[in-house]
């Protein structure tokens, strides 16, 4: 969904990456590997790694270590940003930890990210990377219709990611519905 509508906006330097758990349990062959991606985001805050600059840094030293473990999912994303030329790279992620754009950032330094939402107790820390503090809304964005049931990840090939689209056509008008509601 959030690719649909910042194309919507003149936006042509966008990359729908499906990087998701089913994303990362296919590449790897390993269940739950989102797990050990998530957990340095929690230790960075019972260490006291509260300010982003500190928590990012902490993140990256753990994080690394089990993408090493996993080398093919660190080719993978290591060549899908290596693909993308500009100094910057901002990711949109409907997550509330952010454990997705933190792993990309681990990885490149260019990467900075911003999320729909985040849970209260990482407000201070991701105070100026999320575009709002409806945390009770994060259930109802991550479950659009768009973005849960019209299009799921499928395979990953050539730098390509592939989907398979819905054909009930209920889920298609919803879907349509909710970007129509995006574009006004």
């Amino acid at each position: 969904m959030p690719y649909v509508f910042f194309r919507s906006r003149g936006r042509d330097n966008i990359h729908p990456w499906l990087i998701s758990r089913r994303f990362l349990e296919v590449i790897t062959k390993t269940e739950y590997v989102d797990d050990d991606i998530r957990l340095p985001l929690y230790e960075a805050l019972e260490s006291g790694h509260i300010q982003f600059d500190d928590y990012s840094a902490y993140c990256k030293e753990r994080i690394l270590p089990v993408l090493n473990e996993h080398p093919k999912l660190k080719t993978i994303l290591l060549d899908l940003l290596s693909s993308i030329k500009q100094n910057r790279i901002i990711v949109i992620e409907s997550g509330y930890m952010g454990t997705i754009p933190m792993m990309l950032k681990a990885l490149d330094d260019r990467v900075d990210f911003r999320l729909f939402t985040t849970a209260p107790f990482l407000y201070e820390t991701y105070q100026d990377r999320i575009f709002c503090r409806n945390y009770e809304d994060i259930r109802r964005f991550e479950t659009l219709y768009s973005q849960d049931l019209f299009m799921q990840y499928s395979s990953y090939c050539n730098m390509e990611f592939y989907v398979n689209v819905s054909v009930e056509e209920s889920v298609k008008e919803k879907t349509l519905s909710e970007i129509a509601g995006l574009m006004r």
